[in-house]
């Protein structure tokens, strides 16, 4: 597996538009943490307004209730996550979020990100940015989840994250997906089969 980097500074310029001033605000009130595999970041029912933007490896939120667990998101490199029931609902938050890897990330306060889009406009319309994005992906699974294949959804899947199967217990990967860990084995083989054959 080759591992990606995506330096918050470096993913920040790009959107900014190169403004290196705006880029440098927007940084500086991330602090850089590094958290070992299996690490339970946030639990679910916490009031955590934790900002994470994962420079280095690969986390999930998941739903867990008695024996279940079922995956709702990966966070791969170049990704952010925030809680939006606690901040935007003040409800508390209804996943975990848990490492699959080792994880370097930049993590902030939701208020920190307020005060600077308060002052400056290209950081108020970069958050609104990526709250859309968030919004559209789980719109997308919603959609994805009522009216695609199993097929159509492991596809989806691996076009988002190439190598996401070297990188997650299947049984992750099967509850992202609404199957059964059997159902994504006989998914993967049929799409084997489909390229053996072109």
């Amino acid at each position: 597996i080759i591992l990606l980097v995506m330096n918050l500074y470096d993913y920040i310029l790009s959107e900014f538009e190169y403004d290196r001033e705006v880029a440098s605000m927007f940084c500086s009130v991330f602090e850089y943490r590094e958290e070992p595999k299996d690490k339970l970041l946030i639990k679910q029912g916490n009031h955590s307004h934790n900002v994470i933007f994962f420079e280095n490896g690969l986390a999930r939120t998941c739903y867990r209730k008695g024996s279940k667990d079922i995956t709702h998101f990966f966070y791969g490199e170049g990704t952010f996550y925030l809680s939006t029931e606690v901040v935007f609902l003040e409800r508390d938050n209804i996943f975990d979020i848990q490492t699959l890897e080792k994880c370097c990330m930049r993590v902030t306060q939701f208020d920190k990100l307020r005060q600077l889009a308060d002052r400056n406009p290209k950081i108020y319309h970069f958050i609104l940015k990526e709250f859309s994005r968030n919004i559209r992906k789980t719109n997308d699974k919603i959609y994805g989840l009522q009216f695609n294949s199993a097929k159509e959804r492991y596809l989806h899947l691996m076009n988002e994250y190439p190598d996401i199967l070297q990188r997650s217990p299947l049984g992750h990967i099967a509850s992202y997906l609404g199957m059964t860990q059997q159902r994504l084995s006989n998914v993967r083989r049929e799409y084997i089969l489909d390229l053996k054959k072109h």
